[in-house]
């Protein structure tokens, strides 16, 4: 396969400055893209100065993604400051580990705010907006294995990320006469961001997860990012509705797993 070269594209990435969403940001920039980086967090000067060092162009938004308003802002702000957005990049997600009797509304509807509703405010509105220049592009979903695995500690998680695997499912039927190709990257347990803090709280957990994968690994950065970069690339044509499990197998494993701990 020949380089992945996204000269011309402008990426929009929500939760931009995480692990994840900063790592892809970087990745997209090294294949020519400039980058529209939006978070909840008040400062991304630095990470835009690492952007613009590899000679591309790169904004910051502060914006939450559950509020309409803010998201509609950050699309038109990048429009009129790099133009039209047409890698659509939804990675903004929080996480909390709860057990079911424990679990309190307010962070029902915050989680779905973020990780759910969120989603789909702005790949809505952005892929909205191409569609109205009559312009192509992709959306690509950070999901999880947690979509189709069911534990009782992340309900909360598990079924906004099952929301996002349907929502990216539908906008794909919905946008394909559009030449907009929408996609899901789930991973397991990868070593950066919400799953690493799980890691560090809970001594001898990152050992736990990878003996239950079959490959008996958790998932690098670099791994996420690449699928990424792979469905991103102008050469992928015909890919879309799919979703790439990027999880050493734990996804085919864990109902076994779950038989062993009740035995």
């Amino acid at each position: 396969m020949s380089k992945i070269d996204l000269g011309g594209q402008v990426a929009i990435i929500s939760g931009a400055l995480g692990d994840l969403g900063s790592a892809i940001a970087i990745a997209f920039a090294k294949h020519g893209a400039d980058i529209a980086l939006g978070d909840i967090q008040e400062n991304g000067d630095e990470l835009v100065q690492e952007i613009t060092a590899l000679g591309q162009r790169a904004t910051y938004h502060q914006v939450n993604v559950g509020d309409t308003a803010e998201v509609n802002a950050w699309v038109a702000e990048t429009e009129i400051t790099l133009g039209p957005a047409t890698l659509i990049i939804v990675n903004a997600g929080i996480y909390k580990s709860v057990t079911p009797e424990e679990l309190p509304f307010d962070d029902w509807q915050r989680l779905l705010n973020v990780n759910l509703s969120g989603a789909y405010y702005l790949s809505k509105i952005a892929s909205r907006r191409l569609v109205e220049l009559n312009m192509s592009g992709r959306i690509v979903f950070m999901g999880s294995c947690a979509a189709s695995i069911p534990q009782a500690p992340s309900t909360l998680y598990c079924v906004s990320k099952a929301g996002v695997r349907m929502l990216s499912q539908c906008l794909a039927l919905e946008l394909a006469p559009h030449n907009i190709l929408v996609n899901e990257v789930a991973p397991g347990n990868v070593l950066a961001g919400m799953a690493l803090k799980e890691f560090q709280k809970n001594p001898g957990m990152e050992e736990r997860a990878a003996a239950i994968a079959p490959m008996n690994q958790n998932i690098d950065i670099a791994d996420v990012v690449y699928q990424f970069l792979y469905l991103c690339d102008p050469q992928n044509k015909k890919i879309t509705g799919s979703r790439v499990e990027v999880d050493s197998g734990i996804r085919l494993a864990f109902p076994l797993a779950a038989e062993n701990r009740a035995e």
